[in-house]
């Protein structure tokens, strides 16, 4: 009993949890009830004990609107037509709304948002992100094309935020930089096109890299390498945005790469792409997280190409690059086959035969958090 109860504060003390108010307000599952006529329909909705206040409206043009309650399938919200969301007492920070893949994306577009909301469009995943620093009122205008609507779901807490959760320490921090100021400790590989490649513009904090309708060719590496060694559960985030071409999936000029043991550089995906600006010029930013454990333990090389047959002025631009994994060099590192001792996972599971991780060992009445190689 003592040694499970050792092991239950050691994990008290390893994990903690943040707890965010979330409610899915509209849903084509649970419309709810809408009044109103083709000018507009509204619809009060109670979530967890929160009231909020939704509605559509075709801002006194003659598009004639469809309820959302009766829609054939999708909350319709037509080119020029806006939908609001008001809450009367939660301090909204993110509303992500997700879309009906109608006819291969057609119905997948951007909204203008006022206020302090901005947002962002991932089209491959059907949904758009909008965020502020906490508003009673979203209201956002169909910028250009049907929006097609299937669920709008709010919170109170603004979505990951990369350097800010608390799972992650200081020490688990391998590489930050914003790229607003320089590139140091990095590599910059011209193959062809202008001499200078990825350079720092300081005037939109990021690094660029770009091509215009003059040049046949433009091929730039920036790349940095990355010791392993000591981290596990090694992850990345940066933010990209886009100039004259806006992408909505993983085009192939603009990639993100790496490579270990100097071999062959490999694409890895992703999955945020940012909706593009109604009036041209450079992209929002979107947020991107990379799954990297497949290298913890190795030395490996983390890059960003662009390669671009040009035709058209475009431009890839990133930053707030930052890099993190769990340090264990301070563990104790034990094999296997290492005396008679229980084992138990973060959660206070027993293990009875651990490999590859972190766990809590017990022996001798003394429990020791410790990484299996």
């Amino acid at each position: 009993m003592n040694r499970l109860i050792a092991v239950a504060t050691i994990i008290l003390a390893v994990i903690s949890h943040i707890y965010a108010e979330e409610f899915t307000v509209f849903d084509i599952n649970d419309r709810g009830i809408w009044h109103g006529d083709v000018t507009g329909y509204s619809s009060i909705v109670t979530k967890g004990g929160r009231q909020f206040i939704l509605s559509t409206s075709n801002e006194g043009g003659g598009i004639p609107l469809t309820s959302p309650q009766y829609a054939s399938s999708a909350w319709r919200v037509p080119d020029e037509t806006s939908f609001t969301i008001v809450s009367e007492e939660m301090e909204m920070k993110s509303i992500l709304v997700v879309f009906d893949d109608y006819n291969g994306g057609m119905y997948i577009v951007p909204a203008m948002t006022e206020g302090g909301w901005t947002g962002i469009l991932n089209k491959a995943a059907c949904k758009y992100e909008l965020t502020s620093a906490g508003e009673l009122r979203m209201k956002a205008l169909a910028a250009y094309g049907e929006m097609r609507i299937i669920s709008v779901i709010v919170s109170d807490e603004i979505p990951y935020v990369p350097g800010e959760d608390p799972s992650w320490k200081e020490d688990d921090l391998i590489c930050e930089n914003s790229f607003a100021e320089s590139l140091a400790g990095w590599s910059v590989e011209n193959e062809t096109g202008f001499s200078t490649g990825w350079k720092v513009n300081r005037v939109d904090g990021m690094a660029e890299a770009g091509a215009d309708a003059e040049t046949a060719e433009v091929r730039t590496l920036l790349y940095k390498s990355f010791d392993l060694n000591c981290r596990r559960g090694t992850k990345l985030l940066f933010e990209q945005a886009f100039f004259g071409e806006y992408p909505e999936g993983q085009p192939g000029w603009a990639q993100l790469v790496t490579r270990a043991g100097g071999g062959s550089w490999h694409d890895l995906q992703l999955d945020a792409y940012p909706a593009p600006p109604s009036a041209g010029g450079w992209s929002r930013f979107a947020r991107n997280e990379v799954d990297l454990s497949g290298f913890d333990g190795e030395k490996v090389e983390i890059g960003f190409r662009f390669f671009r047959i040009s035709g058209k002025e475009a431009g890839w631009g990133i930053r707030n690059f930052r890099m993190y994994g769990q340090d264990v060099s301070g563990m104790e590192v034990i094999e296997e086959d290492e005396g008679v001792a229980e084992y138990f996972d973060m959660l206070g599971r027993p293990v009875a035969k651990p490999s590859h991780g972190i766990f809590i060992r017990s022996i001798g009445g003394r429990c020791k958090k410790v990484c299996i190689p």
